[in-house]
Parts: structure tokens; sequence; C-alpha cells
């Protein structure tokens, strides 16, 4: 079953496609909400909410991490960072209440980042060893959740990153090509970017 999402899996979709646009709960199309992405954010490759700022992912060689206000406004470089030197291709971004969480899919790594964008290389930790695809990570208050695009699955691990292999689970068979996902409070809402749709 298809289901249209939230502002944040929303704005994850569009962050693939350079224009946020912004849905209610119940899937309607609110446009006065929607923003464009700064000029030199060209490659962005997926957006969090830290409370403060929408962070949007920029793969480009920049390779940074561009803050939005909530009504879309560049927030300046002030509140932006750059992504450590060590990643070669970032794919997603999550912030756990302490952390940005930015997966990487040359090394199969999930590189870590303090609020103001310090690279904190003690938090980082290697992904599972079959989660060598990642494209998307999620924190559930619980578990970080990462989606890997080959065996078009999600594995969990602790906030210390330890892999919980009893709270992972396999997407759905209609998905070919997913690229984003987001906790919303009761679902995991998966990007596929096949059909342009999320699925529940």
């Amino acid at each position: 079953m298809i289901r249209r999402t939230g502002l944040i899996a929303t704005l994850m979709i569009a962050a693939l496609l350079w224009a946020p646009l912004v849905f209610a709960a119940k899937g309607d199309h609110i446009s006065d909400n929607d923003f464009d992405l700064w000029a030199f954010n060209t490659s962005p490759k997926g957006i969090a909410w830290d409370g403060l700022y929408f962070r949007v992912v920029d793969a480009s060689s920049a390779e940074r991490v561009i803050a939005y206000t909530h009504d879309g406004t560049y927030a300046g470089s002030d509140n932006y960072f750059y992504l450590s030197s060590l990643q070669g291709r970032p794919r997603g971004i999550a912030w756990d209440g302490v952390y940005f969480r930015v997966p990487d899919s040359q090394d199969d790594k999930v590189y870590s980042y303090t609020h103001d964008g310090t690279y904190t290389r003690s938090k980082d930790f290697n992904l599972f060893s079959e989660n060598d695809n990642p494209v998307a990570i999620a924190w559930d208050g619980t578990y970080l959740r990462v989606v890997d695009a080959s065996d078009r699955k999600v594995y969990s691990y602790t906030s210390n990153g330890i892999y919980t292999a009893s709270e992972d689970f396999n997407l759905d068979s209609d998905h070919n090509i997913p690229v984003g996902i987001v906790w919303d409070g009761a679902y995991f809402r998966v990007v596929d970017s096949t059909h342009g749709d999320v699925k529940v």
C-alpha cells in the first residue's frame, strides 16, 4: 500500500530533486511552504531536522551539511559545516539528539558530528558487512536505521554503533531503488526513486 507522508519524509524526497515540496500529514501539498535549496547545494543526498534547522547533505566536491531555517531560508555559512575529508560518498543524515550521523557508501561506515559540526571520530562505527550499499539513515529514538539499496533491507544499530540483527527488517518487494527513510513516531516511511513514492 502506498501512502504519502508528512513534512520530513517529503523533504527527504525533494532533497533528491533539489526543490523541497511540503505535504501535510494526510498528503495534501502545501506549496506555500516549499523552498528552494541554496544555489551551491548542488548534490543533495539527505535531510534531517535537528529542532532548529533542516540539515541537507551536499555530496558535491564541497561535501558539507547546509542549514535552512524552518521556513526554508538558507541559514548562512556560519551554520553549515564541512564533512570529514575521510568521507568519500556521503548518503543521508540523521540527528539522534547528540550527533549528526552520516553514512558513507564508499567505506560502509557511519561518521559522527556534534551539533556545531565537529567531526567526532570516536563515535564513528563500521556497518555490518552485508550493509555494504547504505543510502539513507534515520533515528527512531532507540536505533539508527540504515537502508541498504543492494539487498533492500533496513539494518539496525544502537547509538554506540552496535549492530542489532533482531531489529532488522526487509523492505517490501515493490522497492526497487530505496533512497530515503524517516521515522514518524508510528511508521518508517521509505522513499523509492523508481516510482517516486513513499511506502510504509
